[in-house]
């Protein structure tokens, strides 16, 4: 679905257009023009006579190297519609193009301040943005993206005759006016800072109105984003090509660790795929901003939920990503937020026949709500990577050599009660962890280490 955003039409005007002026004749006023910087107006009305209240449609054309920046006293940048009116002076304004050094994909998070856990006020932006400052992109909001395009710059900030900032409206709409349904239900601005070339910021809000009412926005959600600045070959991000995390709940519990693996492109695109531990699947691709920032939002549930905030990765290639993001998600037909804490670690595929962590010994423990004291698995490593465990349970463990994960079960010796498991290991610290599913369906934490 697009955006409707206002665009400049050039309408030509029949012949005659206008007497030159020689003092205004009643009923008519002659119309003076002021150009700034390096462009030209069509049709040129400057010191023609028209009739009082006539409509001039008049269409700005900027020189080489240069873009349009509004009208003097005109809010309206679009706007190239003036009526003829005693006194009626047009002053266009026209300024060197700061878009090429500018241009590119920006990406970016709005959620509410107010209540930031709620995923009715929150989602992702992506934005294109052309070397002649026009954008497209897409808005990811309520289990839907909606792709927009042709929006046009809007509200220029000009000093001294040069742009040092740009704003941006939008509109979305759903329906069909052909069926009564056309609504708009999301509106919103962003803005580009030609001081700081590589920040977004911004405000979304939900904006009801059809052709029966306008009701007022419920909620709004700041927006803040960045450029993404890397590139193979030029300036290639720099991070490793891949990593691990795990999310538990920030505060203590016995649920488990949801899990994640990224990768990361030299051009500083990133490709999440991960689970959370009641077994939702995470995916999402956007890239890094400059300082390492990763506007996480991975929707869950069908859109009914999600995992999102700000991550970074850093200082350095040794850190993984971190951060404290909201995971909300429906639970009996309620919608549950929860803070979760990320902690992430590089990742190397090993050798063939070697093990992902380096352990020669290590135990496999399961902690939850099953046991009254932690299920402990001990187990040797051969020299080929051959894992042997020491009983009495029945475990099976396969390490994902490609992704830093992995999984099997447990079956417990006495009660044969199953337990399936999934986590990653967490290099930079030669462990690992996740979750186990339980039969009842509770979850609990699972951990691999040195003994």
């Amino acid at each position: 679905m697009k955006a409707m955003g206002i665009l400049a039409v050039a309408v030509a005007l029949s012949a005659p257009f206008g007497a030159l002026a020689q003092g205004d004749r009643p009923g008519y006023s002659t119309v003076s023009v002021q150009i700034k910087g390096n462009g030209k107006l069509s049709p040129n009305v400057d010191g023609r006579q028209f009739k009082n209240g006539k409509l001039l449609i008049i269409t700005p054309r900027p020189g080489a190297g240069y873009v349009f920046a509004g009208w003097a006293d005109y809010f309206c940048l679009m706007c190239n519609t003036f009526v003829v009116e005693p006194g009626l002076q047009i002053v266009a304004n026209f300024v060197p193009n700061p878009f090429p050094a500018v241009a590119g994909d920006y990406h970016g998070l709005f959620f509410e301040s107010t209540n930031s856990t709620s995923l009715e006020g929150a989602g992702s932006v992506s934005l294109r943005l052309s070397s002649a400052g026009k954008v497209s992109g897409s808005i990811y909001w309520q289990g839907r993206r909606i792709d927009f395009s042709d929006v046009g710059y809007n509200t220029p900030e000009v000093i001294g005759g040069r742009a040092v900032g740009w704003g941006y409206n939008i509109d979305i709409y759903r329906g069909s006016p052909m069926d009564g349904s056309f609504r708009r239900v999301l509106s919103g601005w962003f803005h580009l800072d030609f001081t700081n070339p590589n920040t977004l910021e911004g405000s979304i809000w939900n904006a009801y109105f059809d052709s029966s009412q306008t009701l007022p926005p419920t909620w709004e959600a700041g927006l803040s984003g960045f450029r993404n600045t890397f590139n193979s070959r030029t300036n290639p991000a720099p991070y490793g090509k891949a990593y691990t995390f795990i999310f538990p709940q920030e505060l203590p519990n016995s649920d488990g660790a949801g899990v994640g693996w990224v990768k990361i492109g030299a051009d500083g695109r990133l490709t999440l795929n991960g689970r959370t531990v009641q077994g939702d699947t995470l995916a999402q691709q956007t890239a890094l901003g400059p300082d390492g920032q990763w506007p996480l939002f991975a929707p869950i549930q069908q859109g009914r939920g999600a995992l999102f905030g700000w991550l970074r990765f850093g200082p350095t290639a040794y850190n993984g990503p971190s951060g404290k993001p909201v995971l909300n998600r429906m639970e009996a037909g309620y919608p549950v937020a929860n803070t979760m804490k990320v902690t992430g670690s590089p990742y190397s595929p090993p050798p063939s026949g070697k093990l992902p962590l380096s352990l020669t010994n290590g135990v496999m423990v399961l902690t939850g709500p099953h046991f009254s004291q932690p299920l402990t698995n001990a187990f040797s490593v051969s020299t080929s990577g051959k894992l042997s465990f020491a009983g009495p349970h029945r475990v099976t463990l396969t390490f994902n050599r490609t992704t830093g994960g992995f999984s099997g079960n447990v079956m417990q010796a006495g009660s044969g009660a199953k337990f399936a498991f999934q986590g990653v290991v967490l290099q930079n610290q030669n462990n690992g962890a996740g979750y186990y599913l339980g039969p009842d369906g509770q979850t609990g934490w699972v951990t691999i280490s040195a003994p």
